[in-house]
């Protein structure tokens, strides 16, 4: 994922509830439960538009290997965009313009679907980023 801009789809909305962030999907009208610590993750990802500069931050702050932290925020990014989450862009990366979306979902929207996009080390562990 070298050098792909990593950016949250306007139709994605999140807002933090009590111990978790629930991010909705305004064109499936699903929406998924993100642990804490995979929201954390969701923000650094908008702040810094790539996995190398979301990785970076994250091995400085928990003492981690760059590269061991650069492959499973990797694999959640994936996972992220085959949830219709995340969009992933080719062309050169340049810093997130959008900022914070705790105002984005409002609490009249509709909940339809229920799911929940957790962090991935590897295939089967939950992430301890």
């Amino acid at each position: 994922m070298t050098g792909t801009r990593l950016r949250i789809p306007e139709h994605v909305v999140y807002r933090e509830v009590v111990r978790e962030t629930v991010v909705f999907n305004l064109q499936t009208g699903a929406y998924h439960s993100l642990p804490r610590r995979a929201a954390q993750i969701l923000a650094l990802i908008e702040r810094h538009g790539t996995v190398e500069d979301s990785a970076a931050e994250i091995a400085r702050s928990t003492g981690r290997p760059l590269d061991s932290v650069r492959a499973s925020l990797a694999a959640y990014c994936l996972e992220l965009a085959r949830s219709g989450l995340l969009q992933l862009d080719a062309r050169p990366a340049r810093p997130a313009v959008r900022s914070g979306l705790a105002g984005r979902l409002t609490p009249s929207a509709p909940r339809y679907g229920k799911g929940t996009v957790r962090a991935r080390c590897g295939s089967a562990q939950t992430c301890r980023l």
